[in-house]
């Protein structure tokens, strides 16, 4: 009985240890993928597509593109400041989560930082979407006036690169929460049998 038990508790060991290998590999493809889309959402200027005469002019957090020619998008409102602010801060904050998930020191991986940071991150791009898209009036982009056009203004492939950046850093904090209940029921659960050994022998 004794080494059936012994062997239980091995096999319990080896699925917990699978199961929380898969959960930190998964946070680190996660963590690295959501900053190299903050970082393209960051300095890309394909938030807003506007179609003038066939020809697509676009629109970023700090330039304006046409016909392959950019030039400099002055902020006029307080609301483009906040929401540049807003993106630099997450992706600062993207940056020192995918440090946290991938430096390997015992007292950072045991400590609630990658979770936070995860966390903030994913809470501060999802903010920064949401306030872009508020910000957004069919007259005028951020105090500049909208080329006159038919067409209607299209929210480009990085506002949702960002948007899918933020469900990642959330996602993320989501597994660290489920690391934290696994190794916390794992823990209590060899405490309560060693406690259970001793009281047998």
């Amino acid at each position: 009985m004794p080494r059936m038990h012994i062997q239980e508790r091995g096999a319990l060991h080896n699925e917990v240890s699978s199961l929380l290998f898969r959960y930190q590999f998964f946070t680190r493809i996660f963590s690295c993928v959501g900053l190299f889309l903050l970082f393209t959402t960051l300095f890309s200027p394909f938030w807003l597509t506007v179609i003038q005469s066939k020809t697509p002019i676009n629109v970023g957090l700090w330039n304006i593109c046409k016909d392959h020619t950019c030039q400099k998008l002055v902020a006029k409102t307080k609301s483009l400041h906040l929401i540049r602010s807003l993106m630099s801060l997450s992706t600062i904050s993207g940056l020192i989560a995918v440090a946290c998930v991938l430096i390997t020191k015992p007292s950072l991986k045991n400590s609630n930082w990658p979770l936070f940071t995860n966390l903030f991150t994913g809470i501060l791009a999802l903010i920064t979407m949401v306030l872009y898209g508020l910000s957004l009036k069919f007259k005028t982009l951020f105090g500049h006036p909208v080329p006159d056009t038919t067409e209607p203004i299209y929210i480009s492939w990085c506002f949702v690169m960002g948007c899918f950046a933020s469900f990642l850093f959330l996602l993320n904090g989501l597994l660290f929460i489920l690391i934290a209940i696994e190794e916390d029921s794992t823990t209590h659960f060899y405490i309560r049998e060693r406690k259970n050994l001793d009281e047998t022998t």
